[in-house]
C-alpha cells in the first residue's frame, strides 16, 4: 500500500480534496518505475480508480501516454 510507506496524496491547492489526476499520474509513474507493461497499469488503475471509471478508455490512453511516451 503506497499510503502506508510514505507516498502523501496529491491535494488541490484550493483545499477541495484529493488531486485525482495527479494521483492517477503519480500511481502510473511509480508502475512505469517497476517495470509494469502499460497496458497492465491501464488496467489496474482503471480498476482502482474512480476518475478513470468516470473518463474511460480515452483517459487511460492519455495518461499511459503522458508517462510512458507515445507507444
Amino acid at each position: 500500500d503506497m499510503v502506508r510507506s510514505g507516498y502523501q496524496i496529491p491535494t488541490r491547492s484550493i483545499g477541495s480534496g484529493v488531486d485525482r489526476s495527479q494521483r492517477d499520474i503519480n500511481i502510473a509513474r511509480s508502475m512505469r518505475n517497476a517495470g509494469v507493461h502499460p497496458d497492465t497499469a491501464g488496467a489496474a488503475i482503471l480498476a482502482g480508480s474512480d476518475k478513470a471509471q468516470e473518463r474511460g478508455d480515452r483517459y487511460i490512453e492519455q495518461l499511459i501516454i503522458a508517462v510512458w511516451g507515445d507507444l
